[in-house]
């Protein structure tokens, strides 16, 4: 025999392969490479076998297979001398080769065997391949020539010869199956098991679920990229391998057209397709119909990063192969996965909408999300060294990975790879850093488990995912760009859409970002939002385009210009919008238009604060951050930095800093008279807004003089003819601010006629002017009706509230800010007419819509919650009332501050509950502690502490010390007669006070000259005599 590998040769190999080969399988147990390797000593056993037969049978030299033979010998030579060592446990009985192993050093097994075992296999693969395809050959030759032979004998001869061509036909059949030279079901998975592989067992039982569905044989894994799609897959087919060793598993690339094409020729190459290279056949077309032929048996295909839309239905004709031409190509890709009862589809994809199509059912689409928390550290656990696992840090790091298996996997191989310096701890630390957390999720963690051509890195990863998108929908690019430069969390509709020439643009731009798992639609409807490494790898594609400032200057506008509208009425819209301006603020702009509109959004962002009383450190912080910026660029004496002052004073005031807040707006107005003048707008406003803040301090004479002021500049300036339209506006609105803020003044001493004086004229003005629904009308009535109310003149009052509510309602909404004032207007008039079961009903409702619309702990909730004790307090149940008036106290201290004034007027307000219920001790400590806190705040002489003083009178006047109490209300009397007026309110209730202690004392005259006072400056002040109710000190508190 002439080609240089003798029979005895060829049967001395296979016996050794037989031995190591059943060796093997005796070691139960092993890992997936030791069933690898069984599975290719198998297929060489039966190449092996097949050459010695026909060596015996056929005398012929032959050129193509010494050619082959000859590059067999050597490999398989080698490794005989390899594993020689082992002959005497090969052949020793009953001993099996596990026993010998197992005598053998691990690292040896290994070197030896399997390193062994994967060196011959990639040595002779190739010609292996090309032998059985020989061997075939020379087979089908033989039955050719043996049917020729039949055409020429006789009938007799010929009935004998078909059995001899069926036993050939049979022979090769065993060696094949049909139209194959292979005997069993091969495994074409292109990647090793993972051992690490943790977790998914739910999405694994539903592939199974969906699987054994006679009418369901086709499933997809649907998700971002990374999320682990695909190391699903490749466990699921593993699993299936496992328990099911007859089912064909193949794995097709489908990242484009040219891969899975150069796929399904793999597939046609293993089988052995008749017809493969012939020059004009359809391989795809091939593969296709051998998948049809239910003779072949069960098989999975495995579709991997089926993503693109194109790659499976474009037209047949755009379908070209490099060595193939349209006139050969009949159908898309699509028409070559055959419907068939006997095969199933594991597709993997990040689109939705591709996947639908490809299985045809939602029910057979499994949608896959990160990890859930245990499960990340479980995987994370087995990534790195123990000496490097910190159970807490590594919890964190999961949570900031967000539980990612590409990014777990990533950042386990970083950390293990410099074992010797890093931990999951010091991992974390320079993860918290936003330019670190880039440059950790670009390395490549290198796993060869997922496809070569695919990133490793997890921002990579997701950037193939942007730059199809911007190939694809240039709209839908855009807007993932501007949601990337929000917070992520909670983007609204209504901020999106204003990118978008219609609704239609704006739906198709939005379902192109969800279709590719990029963005989700949050429980509401009407936001998204997007996890937060999607975002990172996103700015991360914008800066390497220089297009992270275009964008970022594009929020910024937005954002503004959503926040510049009104936003006293819709609180919540503003709560929505916050978040996104949060983010905005800590960007970096460099040129002057957008640093000062980046001021301009830090000063609205901290006039919404103060607006909604709540945050009022937050609300200074960012004032001076907007102050800092204007200021550097346009100096201190610009209009807005001006204007930033002025806000800055009101923040000091609400804060409870009153005296610094009243120095910073007296400062504001100085300048504002210096660099723009007196007769300015800007003047103005300042000057009324200082007005307030003395007002709230009850400097009473003060207040009165500034309004007046302001009031006449402005009808000066309107008289003068000089004001443009929008000028004329702001006078009339800043006039009418001032007429409702001096009729509050007087209002609250008790100077009822004159507030009425300015507000009914008001009304007018606005109802003629402005119209009925105008917002200044609405105000006046409300004031007014609030007037009578305080007045008794309870029908007036009804029917003025009747109007007002049914108007907010129709024009602003139940829910509305100004809405609620005029709901708890009727509520007080409710209690007044002693209609307490209505009044507690809406007192129930009112608070309930200030908590959703307002916040639970906003200080006009508070209110409402302290109108509903009032209401309880009436109806006698006093424990429910003290309870709320508690946790009014306390939300108050918590929010404001223990030396807020309104905090320390609830207090003396419980006090004044206390009193009334006759718990003096209580009332007493609670009141003294309100007084000295008040007076350190406000100073003495102020309204408020002399209101505070005054109920400590009554209480003294209760525990019978009526010496203390004649000494403490003459003092109230002297200070609020000279600070805030004779017929102030507190002035009344003090000289009645005192009156009633000198009765006590039968100081008759005395008591009598008091009372007689009491009753002309009441009527001076309120244009009627007295009730009892009127200077009732309770109620005369609870009105103002």
């Amino acid at each position: 025999m002439s080609f240089g590998w003798s029979v005895g040769d060829i049967v001395k190999a296979i016996e050794t392969i037989v031995k190591v080969s059943k060796g093997l399988k005796e070691s139960s147990g092993a890992s997936s490479q030791y069933r690898d390797s069984v599975a290719f000593l198998d297929g060489l056993n039966i190449t092996t076998s097949r050459l010695k037969e026909y060596l015996q049978s056929t005398p012929a030299d032959n050129n193509d297979l010494r050619e082959q033979i000859e590059i067999l010998k050597g490999p398989v030579a080698k490794f005989e001398n390899k594993v020689k060592r082992f002959e005497t446990s090969l052949d020793k009985k009953p001993k099996s080769f596990r026993d010998a192993l197992r005598k053998t050093p691990r690292k040896v097994q290994w070197t030896l065997l399997l390193d062994s075992i994967i060196e011959l296999r990639d040595a002779i693969s190739g010609p292996q391949h090309v032998l059985n395809t020989l061997l075939h050959v020379r087979l089908l030759e033989t039955t050719d020539a043996l049917t020729a032979t039949l055409a020429r004998v006789d009938v007799a001869v010929s009935r004998s010869l078909p059995t001899q061509i069926e036993n050939i036909q049979t022979n090769l059949s065993s060696m094949s199956g049909p139209a194959s030279v292979l005997q069993k079901p091969v495994f074409m998975v292109p990647f090793l098991r993972d051992s690490d592989f943790v977790g998914r067992e739910d999405v694994i039982a539903n592939l199974d679920v969906i699987f054994a569905s006679s009418d369901r044989r086709r499933a997809a894994l649907v998700g971002l990229g990374g999320v682990g799609k695909s190391q699903i897959a490749i466990e699921y087919s593993y699993r299936l391998r496992d328990r099911s060793p007859g089912t064909w598993i193949f794995w097709v690339h489908a990242s484009n057209i040219t891969r899975f094409e150069q796929d399904y020729r793999n597939i046609a190459n293993t089988l052995n397709l008749p017809g493969r290279e012939e020059p004009n056949v359809d391989t795809l077309l091939l593969v296709s119909t051998w998948l049809k032929c239910k003779e072949n048996g069960p098989w999975l295909m495995l579709i991997d990063n089926a993503d693109e839309h194109d790659v499976f239905f474009h037209s047949p004709n755009d379908r070209l192969s490099p060595d193939k031409s349209s006139a050969n190509v009949t159908k898309s890709l699509s028409a070559l996965l055959p419907q068939a009862s006997h095969g199933l589809y594991l597709i993997t994809s990040r689109s939705r909408t591709l996947a639908h199509k490809l299985v045809g059912t939602e029910r057979s689409m499994i949608d896959i999300q990160p990890m859930d928390e245990e499960t990340s550290l479980d995987m994370l656990r087995l990534k790195v060294a123990e000496h490097q696992w910190h159970s807490h840090d590594a919890r964190d790091l999961v949570r900031a990975l967000e539980r990612f298996p590409l990014a777990i996997s990533q950042a386990g191989a970083y950390i293990n790879s410099r074992a010797t310096r890093l931990t999951i701890s010091k991992y974390l630390d320079l993860f918290e850093c936003e330019l670190y957390q880039v440059r950790l999720l670009e390395e490549d963690s290198g796993d060869l488990r997922r496809d070569s051509s695919v990133p490793n890195a997890v921002l990579a990863t997701w950037q193939i995912s942007f730059d199809k998108l911007k190939r694809e929908n240039a709209h839908a690019a855009e807007l993932l760009s501007l949601m990337s430069v929000l917070d992520r969390q909670s983007v609204p509709e209504h901020l999106l859409i204003h990118e978008f020439k219609d609704d239609l643009a704006f739906e198709d731009a939005l379902g192109s970002l969800i279709d590719l798992s990029l963005v989700e639609t949050r429980v509401d409807g009407v936001s998204f939002s997007m996890h937060r490494l999607v975002q990172l790898s996103m700015k991360r594609w914008l800066g390497l385009r220089y297009e992270l400032d275009v964008w970022t200057e594009r929020a910024l506008a937005l954002v503004l210009e959503e926040f510049s509208e009104d936003m006293t009425g819709y609180p919540a819209k503003y709560e929505i919008l916050l978040p996104h301006a949060q983010v905005i603020r800590d960007y970096v702009y460099t040129d002057e238009g957008p640093r000062l509109d980046q001021a301009r959004l830090l000063g609205d962002m901290s006039w919404y604060l103060v607006q909604c009383g709540k945050r009022l450190d937050e609300a200074l912080r960012l004032n001076e951050e907007a102050f800092q910026i204007q200021s550097e660029l346009k100096g201190v004496e610009d209009g807005r930095s001006l204007e930033l002052l002025g806000l800055k004073s009101r923040i000091l005031d609400r804060q409870g800093n009153l005296k610094e807040s009243e120095i910073l707006a007296k400062q504001v107005v100085e300048m504002h008279e210096r660099v723009l003048g007196t007769m300015k707008l800007q003047t103005l406003v300042q000057t009324s807004n200082l007005g307030k803040i003395l007002q709230r301090q009850g400097r009473n004479n003060e207040v009165e003089r500034l309004y007046l002021k302001v009031i006449a500049t402005l009808d000066t300036l309107a008289a003068k003819g000089l004001l443009d339209e929008m000028e004329s506006t702001e006078v009339s609105r800043l006039k009418s601010q001032c007429i409702r803020n001096l009729g509050t003044h007087y209002y609250s001493q008790g100077r009822l006629t004159e507030a009425e004086e300015l507000w009914l004229p008001a009304l007018r003005s606005n109802m003629s002017n402005l119209g009925a629904e105008h917002c200044q009308t609405l105000a006046s009535m409300y004031d007014l009706a609030m007037l009578y109310w305080r007045q008794g003149n309870l029908k007036d009052a009804r029917d003025i509230n009747r109007v007002l509510l049914e108007t907010r309602r129709r024009v602003l909404g139940d829910n509305h800010h100004d809405t609620l004032y005029a709901w708890s207007q009727k509520l007080l008039i409710l209690v007044d007419e002693e209609n307490l079961g209505e009044a507690e009903q809406l007192g129930s409702q009112i608070l309930r819509r200030s908590q959703e619309a307002r916040g639970p702990v906003h200080p006009k909730t508070m209110n409402c919650m302290f109108h509903l004790s009032i209401v309880y307090s009436r109806q006698g149940r006093f424990k429910e009332a003290e309870e709320l008036k508690l946790q009014v106290s306390y939300i108050r201290n918590q929010v404001l501050g223990e030396s807020n004034v309104d905090a320390l007027m609830v207090e003396v307000e419980l006090a004044r509950f206390y009193f009334q219920h006759q718990r003096l001790e209580e009332a007493e400590k609670l009141c003294l502690q309100a007084i000295k806190r008040l007076e350190k705040v406000l100073g003495e002489g102020c309204m408020n502490t002399l209101m505070s003083q005054h109920l400590m009178v009554l209480i003294y006047m209760k525990q019978g010390r009526f010496k203390e109490a004649e000494h403490l209300c003459r003092q109230v009397i002297e200070e609020s007669t000279s600070l805030l007026s004779e017929e102030h309110l507190v002035s009344l209730m003090s000289k009645k006070s005192m009156a009633e202690i000198y009765m006590k004392q039968e100081r008759l005259e005395e008591a009598e000259q008091l009372c007689l006072k009491v009753v002309a400056g009441t009527t001076r002040s309120q244009g009627k005599e007295p009730s009892f109710e009127l200077v009732d000190a309770p109620v005369a508190a609870m009105r103002i």
